[in-house]
Formats: C-alpha cells, structure tokens, sequence
C-alpha cells in the first residue's frame, strides 16, 4: 500500500514538474492497484479484529492522499497550478506519516503473528519428529524382539531336525543290523534245513 501511494504521489510530483502525460502512468497504474490491494488485505485480515480495525483506518487516509495528488494533477492540467503553490500532502506531509505509521503497525503485527505462528510450527515439528523417532524405536524393537523369537523358534526347530536326523541315523543302523541279523538267520535256517 505505502509503495503505491508513494508512486501515485512521485508520478503526481513529475506531471507538476514537467507536464508530460507520460509522468501519469505510474499514478494511474498505483490508482487501480490500490483498490485490489484493499481488497485483499480485506480478505487476508478478516479473521483477525486489529488489523481490520487498521485497515479500516488507513484506508480513508490512502484515498485522502490519492484525492489531493489527484486535486494537483488537474490543477496543473487545467492551467490552474500557480508557480509558487506548495504540492499538498506529499511524502514529508503528515498525511503520508499517518500512512506510513499505520502500514509499519500492520506489517509489524504481521510479523509478530508469523514469528508465532513459526514458533508453533518449530514446536509442533519438534513435536513429530520426536514422535516419528519414538515410532522407528518402537518399530524396531518390534522387529527386533519378532526377530528374536523367529531365530529362537527356527534354532528349536534346527534342533528337532538335527535330533530327527540323528533319531533316524540310529534307525537306520537298526535297520540294517536287524537286516544283517535276518540275512545270517536265514543263512543259517538254510544250514539247518541242510542239515537235518
């Protein structure tokens, strides 16, 4: 707002020193824009009472200082500027102060609720970063203790193996010892039947 009031009063300042239709581009452009700038600062402090109530009150004076650069310009077109007329308000003027002391106390707020709101983001980032570092500890001491047991159960399991295995090693031999036993039996059920 305080830059486009500034352009519309230095565009004014030039079309009263030179004359040239050229100088009121920037005061026109600043003259439109304003009016957008207004309505979205309208938007932006709807919720927040203080900075309504600012804008609300720097409102009527950003008009009041485009009406008076607007009051020099036609002056100066019409021929009606006399040479030694004082260009009113201005940026020394205590108009321009007021808009420049309500600006600074707008922007100043704005600042002091960013810095909260960034504290708070700070916080509530410190927040999930220490809840995501307690959620990978408990995952990993989840996966770790299910680790555990899978190994403890795959070791137990490695070991019913190994005592099947062995169970059936010793089988085996009994088994064939059995077999090597009903072989030399029969060998000698056949030396008996020979026999007799």
């Amino acid at each position: 707002v305080l830059k486009l009031v500034s352009d519309a009063e230095v565009a004014g300042r030039g079309f009263v020193a030179t004359g040239s239709d050229m100088m009121l581009a920037p005061y026109n452009i600043a003259a439109i824009s304003i009016v957008r700038e207004f309505d979205s600062l309208s938007l932006f402090v709807r919720e927040n009472p203080a900075q309504k109530e600012r804008l609300f009150r720097l409102k009527p004076l950003v008009i009041q200082e485009f009406n008076a650069v607007r009051k020099i310009i036609d002056l100066k077109k019409n021929q009606a500027l006399k040479s030694n007329q004082r260009f009113e308000g201005g940026l020394d003027s205590e108009l321009m102060e007021k808009i420049r002391h309500l600006t600074q106390e707008m922007k100043d707020a704005e600042m002091q609720r960013l810095g909260s709101w960034t504290e708070k983001a700070d916080k509530d980032g410190q927040r999930t970063i220490r809840f995501l570092l307690i959620a990978n500890l408990a995952a990993f001491l989840i996966t770790a203790v299910s680790l555990f047991f899978l190994y403890r159960d795959m070791d137990a399991r490695q070991q019913v193996e190994d005592k099947f295995r062995e169970t059936s090693k010793k089988l085996q031999v009994w088994v064939e010892d059995l077999e090597q036993r009903n072989s030399e039996f029969t060998v000698l059920s056949d030396t008996v039947d020979l026999l007799h």
